[in-house]
């Protein structure tokens, strides 16, 4: 019954619909995933076509070394989205066809249930699934790395355990020296890795066959040399160093902190997949299953974990995430080695129970991650694409300096790219710039959830994109609103000129420029308060359907400085030091604007 299971699930057409159904599902989830933080300083770093090269030199000198995968994110960038989607897509099932091909025997093709464990093992243990293979910046880092690397060691593999002899060896010298350049220029410890298993594959070829090591091979391994030579002696590396404190320490201190660190993640994230690799270990051995590919599974294992560990010398990267990809693939690889072609030719009745519980085991738990998974993207879409379009709906109504709200996610998977550097609270964070030039604005930030829903999501453009102090009170002079002020501290760079507007306004008394104080206004059409104390002072009272409470303290205490302002039981003031508004549209009765300007500095600058 087995083996008529197996012939029925292992034939051309099914194989063939599995992986077509793999690609489409990689396809949906890639026109799931919009363009995210690096991607759009790449887009912008790069020129056209025709400076790519000259873009990632500078780049080499600059920042970092990985110059072939970031070639392949810039090409990316300047086409349009959707032919990502199709040639990312390709590139997954072709990683997942080259895990597949990596594991099979001489003359095995269409397994389809070893092509399905391939894809359980990719979904269950891959860490940071959507910045890995959905994120177009970090796919090309990875997964397309891994294409070519997995690419360059099917050379090897394929003359050392199919015995596969080419008709014209030095023709492959060059194309296999270039492939091993490629592939040792592409990621520092995954390259490092595909040099051990080549180095590998060649002594195995030479005690297997008993001959000489073909040119191509030793052309390869110098290529692979090369290639990983120059990406790590790269000048912009050492600059990179520099924004990590880890780089200033010595190598045995880097050793000593990082293993441990490494360890620490590997026992909280792969547990389960080094007990898999155990279990079938002993079943091997138990089914006296000691052949070449038992071997070159603990040797993909064994430079898996070597990959891994190499982390403890990075200046970065060592918690868990992206840096740990190529060392999982490496370990997915040894499992899908020793998983045996037939269950049923087995010693025992036992281990085809012990092999066919762990399957099961393993297509439930990726059922679960791929539902949860694929919520969790579509989630993510939708979020990311609101903030967006609001980017765009700002723009056109004027706001040249939006915000807009921090996502958060409390139950967020590893599936989705999104990422919490795609945008900060500070507009001078790195990504924003990028954002905020690719929409054509020229500054963006994030607020709170709650201050976006409150706030922003319907406030008014004009006011919320207004950053001068000086225009903000002119904008309020004019306009029709009611302003709620809370504040404290110096006052002493207030200017004549802002005085007077503030005068305009309705606040008639002004404290002198020496000292701290607090103060708190109310400026309505027809009914205007301020009070201006040396410690404390407090206002309350009703605006139309609006109960309002103002409060500002400055003592010797931390918890006794504050300067609030709520409306209806809910606080809407910054409550930073400086004066908070909070500005009200008299026709429409609701809350457009919440800013502090922080008139105890002398650049007074807008911050919501």
């Amino acid at each position: 019954m087995q083996k008529n299971v197996n012939n029925k699930v292992n034939n051309r057409n099914i194989f063939l619909v599995t992986i077509l159904f793999a690609f489409f599902i990689m396809f949906l989830l890639n026109c799931l995933t919009p363009l995210l933080a690096d991607d759009y300083e790449y887009f912008f770093k790069t020129t056209n076509f025709s400076t790519i090269l000259l873009d990632e030199y500078h780049q080499y000198l600059s920042w970092t070394g990985r110059s072939i995968v970031h070639i392949i994110a810039r090409i990316f960038l300047l086409m349009p989205k959707w032919v990502f989607n199709i040639a990312n897509s390709l590139a997954y099932v072709g990683v997942s066809y080259l895990i597949y091909k990596l594991s099979l025997s001489n003359g095995e093709k269409y397994k389809t249930v070893r092509f399905l464990l391939i894809q359980f093992l990719i979904w269950l243990f891959v860490p940071a699934f959507g910045q890995v293979f959905l994120w177009e910046t970090g796919s090309a880092n990875y997964l397309w790395g891994s294409l070519i690397i997995l690419s360059y060691l099917f050379f090897f593999h394929k003359a050392t355990i199919n015995n596969w002899i080419p008709k014209r060896p030095t023709s492959l010298v060059p194309l296999v020296f270039i492939m091993g350049v490629l592939a040792g220029w592409c990621n520092e410890n995954t390259s490092g890795g595909a040099l051990l298993l080549a180095i590998f594959y060649i002594g195995v070829y030479m005690i297997s066959n008993k001959q000489k090591v073909p040119l191509w091979m030793i052309g390869g391994i110098i290529g692979n040399f090369i290639g990983l030579v120059i990406m790590i002696l790269a000048p912009g590396n050492k600059i990179r160093a520099t924004y990590f404190a880890r780089s200033t320490w010595s190598i045995h201190k880097k050793l000593s902190i990082g293993l441990v660190t490494v360890f620490n993640e590997i026992k909280e994230h792969l547990f389960l997949l080094f007990c898999l690799l155990l279990v079938l270990y002993i079943l091997n051995l138990y089914n006296k299953k000691m052949e070449t590919k038992f071997y070159l599974s603990v040797a993909y294992a064994v430079f898996g974990i070597v990959t891994l560990l190499a982390l403890s010398l990075s200046p970065a990267g060592l918690n868990w995430g992206r840096s740990y990809y190529g060392g999982v693939i490496f370990m997915i690889i040894a499992i899908s080695l020793i998983w045996p072609d037939r269950i049923s030719n087995l010693k025992s009745d036992n281990s085809n129970i012990f092999y066919t519980i762990i399957y099961g085991l393993l297509a439930l738990s990726f059922m679960m991650n791929f539902i949860m998974g694929s919520a969790d993207i579509c989630k993510s879409y939708i979020k990311i694409n609101s903030q967006y379009n609001y980017l765009t709906v700002q723009r056109e109504k004027g706001n040249l300096n939006p915000v807009f709200p921090t996502m958060s996610f409390p139950d967020i998977t590893k599936y989705t790219a999104y990422s919490k550097e795609l945008t900060q609270v500070n507009s001078n964070i790195k990504h924003n710039h990028p954002v905020a030039k690719y929409y054509k604005l020229n500054t963006i930030r994030s607020v709170s959830e709650n201050d976006w829903q409150q706030v922003y999501k319907n406030g008014n453009p004009t006011l919320m994109g207004c950053y001068s102090f000086d225009d903000y009170l002119k904008l309020l002079t004019k306009g029709n609103y009611t302003i709620l002020i809370s504040g404290h501290g110096s006052h002493s760079y207030l200017n004549s000129e802002q005085k007077k507007l503030l005068n305009q306004l309705g606040i008639q008394k002004m404290p002198s420029s020496s000292g701290n104080w607090v103060s708190i206004a109310l400026l309505d059409k027809g009914n205007k308060k301020a009070s201006i104390a040396k410690s404390f002072t407090k206002m309350n009272g009703k605006l139309s359907k609006m109960n309002y409470e103002l409060k500002s303290s400055l003592t010797n205490y931390d918890d006794q400085i504050f300067s609030t302002i709520q409306i209806n039981g809910r606080q809407y003031s910054k409550n930073k030091a400086g004066l908070n508004f909070v500005t009200i549209d008299r026709y429409s009765n609701r809350v457009v604007d919440s800013v502090n300007f922080d008139i105890t500095n002398k650049n007074i600058i807008g911050n919501r």
